[in-house]
């Protein structure tokens, strides 16, 4: 266990800090991955039991990395940002701060700050017979704008854009670009927020500016 004096700063024995990469089907290693191997570690933070975490990841001041969840390589995490729920980070992918992430986030996904994630935002993998750990074109990887919400279930699909102040409900299947202030569900049924017919169209976040 490593933990500090005033209690703020928390590894559980448990976790692995610093997990070297995988090699997968694929896999090209190049001489960046192989030469940063750092983790940076803020003054206060919390990695709870049977987290991994990968090479040369950043992670913010107050960040928590709950237990079982796990932050590939080169990732970088803002502060005062929660990993919840098992939640899996893909290589670099960034997430800003003050966020909730509690789902699956690919490979080079991008999280604006004080988003709450819950859903999977995964490639669309639309050639299935290429290699699983390395691309010559890597997938486009979703973006995810400021204080958006998604829903526990949710899937996100491709490599688009959700607008700020946005809303993509429980179990939506979503393949393309969500603007602002919109509420997703079903299906790719996207609308503004003031034609939801229900209490969600007064979601505070919709309020905000």
């Amino acid at each position: 266990m490593i933990k500090s004096s005033n209690g703020r700063f928390f590894i559980d024995p448990s976790a692995k800090i610093g997990v070297p990469l995988r090699f997968l089907q694929g896999c090209v290693v190049s001489k960046h991955t192989l030469d940063n191997t750092m983790v940076r570690l803020p003054k206060s933070l919390y990695i709870g039991p049977y987290a991994i975490i990968g090479e040369n990841v950043t992670l913010g001041e107050n960040t928590v990395i709950d237990a079982f969840c796990k932050v590939s390589s080169s990732v970088s995490i803002g502060k005062n940002t929660l990993l919840i729920y098992r939640a899996m980070v893909g290589g670099e992918a960034i997430i800003g701060e003050d966020c909730v992430i509690g789902g699956v986030i690919p490979e080079r996904g991008i999280i604006g700050n004080r988003c709450k994630v819950f859903g999977n935002l995964v490639h669309t993998h639309n050639d299935s017979t290429m290699s699983w750990d390395h691309h010559e074109v890597p997938e486009p990887s979703v973006t995810i704008n400021d204080d958006c919400f998604i829903g526990f279930g949710a899937q996100v699909i491709g490599g688009f854009e959700v607008g700020p102040k946005s809303y993509i409900c429980s179990g939506a299947i979503i393949t393309k670009c969500v603007p602002p202030y919109h509420i997703a569900s079903g299906v790719n049924k996207i609308v503004h927020y003031s034609k939801w017919k229900g209490d969600l169209r007064n979601n505070p976040i919709f309020l905000q500016e």
